[in-house]
């Protein structure tokens, strides 16, 4: 596996919390990110959200990104981060706004085959619910399917990949695990839906972030990665392997084995940090946890999970790794 590293753009924004709304530190321009990615050797890739100024000139922005030599790898579909949508968006039980919603995926597909970019990302952030008794789960799910096939319809050249999460903003949000991504997935059944793994989301969700790759991965429906790490309390978006190292050993080693050519891509959110600092510092953690697996080799690996020892599994990584 030959890494290809992406990031999403949204982290050089400005940044503000329910505590400082005013943000931490002031945003750069579009353009000026852009030209301070492309300086960054190992990042050939960006992720962009959409509708944004960006986007209203198409021969324009391939043109930027074209000359920048980065490719747009993944474009959001935003129907999270407006009032409008406080209620749920596929899910909503205001068909306009259903319909809204499927119309901004669709506007996404369209600009991203301009683009030619491969893949729209659909989070949903306002689909859940905050208290028990506040939703009818069956209904609020059958509208959900019904949109999400109406989205993937639209046309089959552009992938919708699903990104679960547990919570936030919602404190419970109905794409919340793995299972549940696979789960529209197959119900919908079409060969242009898959799911994203965000690392961050995951480790919400208590879940092994191996295990949830691999599962995907023996559907062929891993069709995007994001990366970053917490505590697993919430989504920190913190730099790569700072609190999971093993975790993140064991990810990369599944990965690998499993022939993943997509992109490895930042979805990181450096409140106070310098923002390039952090994105090339994650992606030295990636470079680091890549290299322990390829010295150690994938064979290596097999023969140790043959072993159902965990005492001598640790004793060999440890010494591989540290001494």
């Amino acid at each position: 596996m030959k890494s290809k590293y992406a990031v999403g753009l949204w982290a050089f924004e400005s940044p503000g919390d329910r505590f400082v709304l005013d943000s931490y530190r002031e945003g750069q321009a579009l353009d000026d990110v852009i030209q301070i990615i492309s300086k960054a050797e190992k990042i050939s890739g960006v992720e962009l959200i959409y509708p944004s100024s960006f986007f209203d000139d198409l021969p324009m922005a391939k043109e930027k990104l074209s000359q920048a030599g980065l490719s747009l790898v993944m474009i959001g579909a935003d129907v999270t981060c407006k009032r409008e949508w406080a209620n749920g968006a596929l899910s909503s039980v205001d068909e306009g706004i259903r319909k809204k919603a499927v119309k901004v995926f669709h506007e996404t597909m369209d600009v991203a085959a301009v683009l030619d970019c491969p893949c729209v990302n659909l989070w949903l952030g306002q689909d859940g619910y905050d208290y028990i008794f506040q939703v009818d789960y069956s209904k609020s799910w059958t509208r959900l399917l019904k949109s999400v096939g109406e989205i993937v319809r639209h046309r089959n050249d552009v992938k919708i990949s699903i990104e679960y999460k547990q919570k936030e903003p919602r404190t419970h949000t109905f794409i919340a695990t793995v299972e549940k991504a696979l789960y529209i997935v197959q119900k919908v059944g079409a060969d242009n839906l898959g799911a994203t793994i965000d690392v961050g989301h995951a480790l919400n969700a208590y879940e092994n972030v191996a295990e949830s790759a691999s599962l995907l991965l023996s559907e062929g429906k891993l069709f995007h990665m994001h990366f970053n790490d917490n505590y697993r309390l919430w989504d920190d978006d913190m730099i790569v392997g700072t609190v999971h190292f093993w975790e993140y050993i064991e990810l990369i080693y599944y990965l690998k084995r499993a022939g993943y050519d997509g992109y490895l891509s930042l979805d990181i959110f450096p409140y106070r940090e310098d923002p390039l600092s952090a994105v090339i510092e994650s992606i030295e953690q990636l470079e680091l946890f890549s290299g322990i697996v390829d010295r150690i080799g994938l064979p290596k690996f097999e023969e140790l999970l043959s072993q159902k020892d965990i005492a001598k599994v640790f004793g060999f990584l440890r010494k591989q790794i540290f001494i």
